[in-house]
C-alpha cells in the first residue's frame, strides 16, 4: 500500500475525531467522515508504521447510521466531528470509547452503562469566538489559526449567543475603527433565562482608549439585545498555561447567575462551570444517587470550581457536612457566595491544591467527589485520594483515557467499581464525560 492507491473499504468503527475505521491487507485505514456500515472507495493519502490515512472518493453503500450534519461549515470547522452520524450511533460510539479505554488498562470486565444525554443543540453556555485584524469573527479551522467565516451560526450555541455574535459582526462592519484595537476573542456566558455576559478579550489593559471604545460597543449591545445582556467586560489577555484574563466591568454585572436543580449559582467569567447545563444535571443526579446509597455524614468536593457538585450535595442532604477545595481563588469566592445565597450552613470551602486536602481539614470524608481536568489526577493527587480512605468515591471524568488510568490505580489500592455511566455532555463532538462510582473494600 502506498499513497495514491485506491482501495475499497468496509467501515467497521468510528473514532472520536469522526474518522471511519477500515482495514486493507491487515492495515488500519482512517477515513474522515466515513460511518460504521459504509462501504467506500478511498484513496490512500499517507502511510505510517501501523496505519494509513485515506480520503473517500465515493461512498458505494451508505450506512443507516449516517445523517445530515445540518451545518454549512461542518468538516471545515474545528468544533464538531460527529454530526454526520445519528444520535443513537453517537451514543454507542461514546460508550465504546469508554469501554476501549478500560480495556487498554486491563479493565475490560467492567460493565459500562448506556450513555445519558440531555440537550443536543443550543447547549453551550460558554462560547469563545476569535477575532482577527480584518474583523472576521468565528471559530478556528482545524489545526490552524485561520478563522472560519460563517461559523457564528453554530447550532450548539443558544439563540442569545448567536444574536450577540451577529450583532457584533454587524457592529464591526459599521465601526471599522473597533478592529484597530488589539482584539483577540469574544467570550460569552449565558444562563437558563437566555441572559448573557459578554467579554471582549484584548492584548492590552483597559486604558482610556479601550474603555471609550468598549463603552460604545456596550451601548450597542444593550440596545440590540434589550433585557438579555447582564454585563459587558474588557478582558486583558495573559499569556501562560492556566493564566486567566484580567477583567474590567464596562457596564452591568461581572457575573452570570444560573440555577441548577434547586441551587442558585453565581459564575464569574474565569470560574469553572459545566458547559452543558442539562448534561451537568445528569452528572449530578448520578453522583447524588450514589451518595444517598452510602449513608454518609461527611463529603468532600475536590476540584470543586464554583461549588457545583458540593452545593447540590449539601442542599439535597442537609445532615451531611461537605468540604470543597479549589485552586482558583475567584471560583472559591463564587462558591462561598453560592453557599451563602442558598443558606447552606453545612458547606465549607478552601482555596488550595486538591492534593493538599488533608492539610485543610481534620475530618476525613466518607464520600468524595473528584472532578479532575482532562489530564486526570496527578500522582500526588492519586496518593492523597487513597490516603483519605473514603468509603465511596464519585469520579467525574472528561477523558476516558486518563479516567481508566486512574481507576486502575484506585482498584489496586482496594477500591471496586460499582458503576460506569457515560454522559454525552458535548453532543456532536468527540468528547465524552463519565461518572464512575467506586467503593472501598474491607481489608482482608
Amino acid at each position: 500500500m502506498k499513497p495514491g492507491d485506491r482501495v475499497t473499504l468496509q467501515i467497521t468503527d468510528v473514532n472520536g475525531e469522526g474518522c471511519g475505521i477500515g482495514r486493507y491487507d491487515g492495515i488500519v485505514v482512517f477515513v474522515p467522515d466515513a460511518v460504521t456500515g459504509d462501504t467506500c472507495l478511498a484513496q490512500i493519502t499517507e502511510v505510517r508504521k501501523n496505519y494509513a490515512l485515506a480520503a473517500c472518493i465515493r461512498t458505494e453503500i451508505l450506512s443507516p447510521d449516517r445523517t445530515d450534519p445540518g451545518c454549512p461549515v461542518y468538516g471545515a470547522c474545528g468544533g464538531c466531528s460527529l454530526r454526520h452520524i445519528t444520535p443513537e450511533a453517537e451514543g454507542e460510539l461514546k460508550r465504546n470509547m469508554v469501554k476501549q479505554a478500560l480495556r487498554r488498562e486491563g479493565l475490560g470486565d467492567i460493565p459500562v452503562e448506556n450513555v445519558l444525554c440531555g440537550a443536543r443543540e443550543g447547549y453551550r453556555n460558554k462560547v469563545v469566538y476569535h477575532i482577527d485584524k480584518t474583523g472576521t469573527l468565528g471559530y478556528y479551522a482545524p489545526k490552524s489559526r485561520t478563522i472560519l467565516p460563517g461559523s457564528i451560526n453554530c447550532r450548539l450555541n443558544p439563540p442569545i449567543a448567536t444574536a450577540i455574535l451577529t450583532a457584533t459582526e454587524q457592529y464591526i462592519r459599521t465601526n471599522p475603527s473597533f478592529t484597530e484595537l488589539p482584539l483577540r476573542s469574544l467570550y460569552i456566558r449565558t444562563n437558563h433565562k437566555a441572559e448573557a455576559a459578554v467579554s471582549v478579550i484584548m492584548d492590552t489593559p483597559c486604558g482610556k482608549r479601550e474603555k471609550s471604545a468598549m463603552e460604545q460597543y456596550a451601548d450597542y449591545l444593550y440596545e440590540t439585545c434589550p433585557d438579555q445582556i447582564t454585563g459587558v467586560l474588557h478582558g486583558k489577555e495573559n499569556k501562560g498555561k492556566y493564566v486567566q484574563p484580567d477583567y474590567t466591568v464596562i457596564r452591568g454585572d461581572r457575573y452570570v447567575y444560573d440555577t441548577v436543580g434547586d441551587v442558585d449559582l453565581r459564575i464569574s467569567p474565569e470560574g469553572f462551570y459545566q458547559v452543558n447545563r442539562e448534561g451537568a444535571e445528569l452528572l449530578a443526579k448520578t453522583v447524588l444517587t450514589f451518595a444517598a446509597e452510602g449513608n454518609i455524614t461527611h463529603g468532600a468536593d475536590l476540584y470543586c470550581g464554583s461549588g457545583f457538585f458540593g452545593l447540590l450535595l449539601a442542599k439535597k442532604y442537609p445532615k451531611i457536612q461537605v468540604t470543597g477545595i479549589e485552586i482558583n481563588p475567584d471560583s472559591v469566592k463564587d462558591a462561598e457566595y453560592n453557599r451563602d445565597k442558598n443558606n447552606l450552613t453545612n458547606m465549607t470551602f478552601f482555596c488550595g491544591n486538591a492534593a493538599d486536602f488533608r492539610k485543610n481539614t481534620e475530618v476525613l470524608p466518607e464520600f468524595v467527589i473528584v472532578d479532575p481536568p482532562r489530564a486526570g489526577m496527578s500522582e500526588r493527587m492519586r496518593e492523597e485520594l487513597c490516603a483519605l480512605r473514603a468509603k465511596r468515591i464519585a469520579y467525574v471524568s472528561c477523558s476516558p483515557v486518563t479516567m481508566a488510568r486512574d481507576l486502575k490505580m484506585l482498584m489496586e489500592k482496594g477500591y471496586s467499581v460499582l458503576r460506569v455511566t457515560p454522559v454525552n455532555m458535548f453532543p456532536g463532538t468527540g468528547h465524552c464525560e463519565t461518572v464512575v462510582c467506586l467503593e472501598r473494600q474491607p481489608a482482608n
